[in-house]
């Protein structure tokens, strides 16, 4: 017995445990030119292309937990090499009349409107096909697939669940025929144990051009780009070859931002009460915060969740590459700038132009340059409070790049706090704070949280403004009704 998922070009096939007969596979499957197949055994998985066959023995570990994701069944495996395993939930009738809607999708025509979002304008039209299809054909009750189907039309049949998990956060496809891997919020790292094929990276590629104005090609191997959908925000980096040597790679990072916030970093263990009225009250008192750390420490996360906490009569500019702040609700008075690489503009010159913007309140997503970091300083001592992200580990490791590599005269006017993340044994957390401020016309920095507690008498001597910044926090995580006991 076996179960198809899908359309003919992208299709999944759910074997019983037969053995693995590559010949036999070779003979019965035929792809045929841009297009694949996925056969999943319970001990092995093939992926098929036109000409050539991708397998990988999975690892027989015991199953940690089984839940649900939309229209899939999702097992974590325990052991060495945890995997993330996925198959359907409906039946097999179900299953051959959402198939069917697959293939009427995939030959379906979308008349798009040359907005900025050519991607998301594609998969919402189909998507209005899929649930006109599936009302037709009245599923069984609660069984919502049309984005399911819109997914697989668009030839995604074999990530989709990675999609759609708010557990998922990142996940890797290092080259064609190598098995993905993710980053799971509550299991860390995990084998995705499924051979991806080429048509898939070109799939993927694709859509990322038609969401920026770049191209991938022999002159051009790199693209960064976001896709917008009701069912799902991706920030992808996909690399082509000649660059990518073995045929094409691709990091693709998730957003649910709904999900965060700082009652729910506190009770995860990100961050302490204190740690967070410290942060919230900097910034309510027109401070100026950095938030600092390695790739994957969760800075974004933390300046999502320090951002839901100011007041929305501010006006908020927030300036950003691939744009990874939260969707903003009618009521703010925020505008989002994405200066994506191959947009007509540049961070520098958003930044710069700011203050002609009249801000309250500036948020500048990673620092990456000089120009940027001049800026972005320029910003904190005209006085205009500021929330920036940048790749660091220490204050000392940071000021050296900005003195000794950019050759800058690092000063700062006003206070400003810097907080590093890290990430210690797949939990993302606040490891310090360090408060840098202007004394006696010397920079004087002191650390004054480290590993979840105070580091000092923050009421006494030049830290006083600290203990104004707790006190601050204090009223503002009252009035989000956040429990502040330890």
């Amino acid at each position: 017995m076996q179960i198809e998922v899908g359309w003919t070009g992208s299709k999944v096939i759910f074997l019983d445990d037969v053995p693995y007969d590559q010949k036999l596979l070779a003979q019965k499957y035929r792809p045929k030119k841009g297009e694949e197949l996925t056969l999943i055994s319970t001990s092995w998985v093939s992926t098929l292309e036109h000409g050539r066959i991708w397998h990988s023995v999975l690892k027989q570990n015991h199953i940690e937990r089984l839940y649900n994701v939309h229209e899939f069944n999702v097992g974590i495996t325990g052991g060495d090499g945890g995997q993330y395993r996925w198959s359907v939930t409906a039946n097999a009738e179900e299953i051959s009349a959402l198939n069917q809607v697959c293939e009427i999708l995939a030959n379906a025509s979308v008349k798009l409107e040359g907005s900025g979002n050519l991607f998301g304008d594609l998969y919402e039209g189909l998507h209005e096909e899929a649930t006109r299809q599936l009302d037709a054909l009245g599923p069984k009750e609660g069984f919502d697939a049309a984005d399911f189907c819109t997914m697989a039309a668009l030839g995604l049949t074999p990530i989709a669940p990675l999609l759609v998990d708010i557990d998922v956060e990142e996940f890797y496809l290092d080259r064609p025929g190598a098995l993905t891997y993710l980053d799971h919020s509550k299991y860390g790292r995990l084998w995705f144990p499924y051979p991806l094929s080429r048509q898939m990276l070109r799939r993927l590629g694709l859509y990322c051009q038609l969401s920026v104005s770049g191209s991938l090609n022999r002159s051009s191997n790199s693209l960064k780009a976001h896709l917008v959908t009701n069912a799902f925000h991706l920030r992808i980096g996909i690399d082509s070859e000649p660059l990518a040597f073995d045929g094409g790679s691709c990091v693709i990072r998730k957003f649910g931002f709904n999900r965060f916030d700082i009652s729910g970093l506190i009770g995860s263990g990100t961050l302490t009460s204190d740690a967070a009225s410290l942060l919230t009250g900097a910034l309510r008192l027109g401070l100026s915060v950095v938030i600092a750390g390695l790739p994957r420490t969760g800075k974004t996360t933390l300046a999502n969740a320090l951002l839901k906490t100011l007041p929305n009569e501010l006006r908020k500019l927030y300036v950003e590459d691939v744009v990874e702040t939260s969707t903003p609700s009618n009521q703010e008075r925020t505008v989002r700038l994405s200066t994506e690489s191959s947009y007509n503009t540049d961070k520098l010159a958003e930044v710069t132009r700011s203050l002609h913007r009249s801000p309250d309140f500036v948020f500048v997503g990673e620092l990456q340059s000089k120009q940027q970091t001049l800026a972005a300083i320029m910003l904190m001592n005209v006085g205009i409070p500021c929330l920036q992200t940048v790749h660091a580990t220490t204050l000392e490791g940071l000021l050296t790049r900005w003195r000794e590599v950019y050759t800058m005269n690092v000063e700062f006017h006003i206070p400003v706090f810097f907080a590093f993340m890290k990430l210690n044994s797949g939990k993302r957390l606040l490891e310090r704070v360090v408060l840098c401020q202007n004394l006696g016309g010397k920079l004087d920095a002191k650390t004054i949280y480290e590993s979840g507690n105070f580091t000092c008498e923050l009421s006494s001597g030049n830290w006083s403004i600290a203990n104004q910044a707790v006190r601050a926090g204090q009223e503002i995580l009252r009035a989000l009704q956040i429990d502040q006991a330890e």
